[in-house]
């Protein structure tokens, strides 16, 4: 996502409006948290991901997607949601950077059950915050996004219970991203990938 051209003018379309008015009669309060994180902090976001865990489908990933790790989230910058009681109900960890990129990333997307329109708004303020210091905002890949080959089908078919493809690619197309293709190289069977 080109940081500027989101916030100069998607996030001011219909459907960015409707979220930023849920998000202000829920109360909710975006907040940034740079490490070392206290224990209260860790333990606040272990509750989130653990109530995210409860919602159907959701389970922790290993490759495609960040799993919950406290002492990764200490290298981690983390954005959070917070309600009227200061309660932390979303967040997301920023992934760390290594050089001068342009780029910046975010890994684990996690919410409490009841607050299931987070996200967005979440994503929506962590994007405003970062927009001095990058260029860019990687929403990360759609596994099978865009593709229709026979091995790609048998693959889809495979992960079936796995990425629902089509939802987060609604979802991320909200942003009006610049796509851009991903490539596995593969050596083996196709059941063993």
């Amino acid at each position: 996502i080109n940081i500027n051209t989101f916030m100069e003018t998607t996030a001011h379309d219909k459907w960015w409006r409707w979220q930023k008015n849920r998000a202000k009669s829920q109360n909710y309060t975006y907040k940034y948290a740079q490490p070392p994180h206290n224990s209260n902090l860790n333990n606040a976001c272990q509750k989130v991901s653990n109530e995210w865990l409860t919602i159907g489908g959701h389970q922790e990933r290993g490759f495609a997607l960040g799993y919950f790790n406290a002492s990764y989230l200490q290298k981690c910058d983390i954005h959070l949601l917070t309600n009227e009681e200061e309660e932390i109900v979303a967040f997301c960890n920023q992934l760390p950077r290594f050089t001068d990129s342009h780029t910046i990333s975010i890994d684990m997307l996690r919410h409490i059950p009841s607050a299931d329109n987070a996200m967005s708004f979440l994503l929506y303020k962590s994007i405003e915050h970062l927009q001095p210091q990058a260029s860019y905002f990687d929403l990360g890949f759609v596994p099978f996004a865009n593709t229709d080959n026979p091995s790609v089908r048998i693959a889809k078919i495979l992960s079936g219970d796995r990425f629902s493809a089509k939802g987060l690619m609604q979802f991320k197309n909200k942003f009006k991203p610049d796509w851009q293709p991903v490539h596995l190289v593969y050596k083996g069977d196709l059941g063993d990938v």
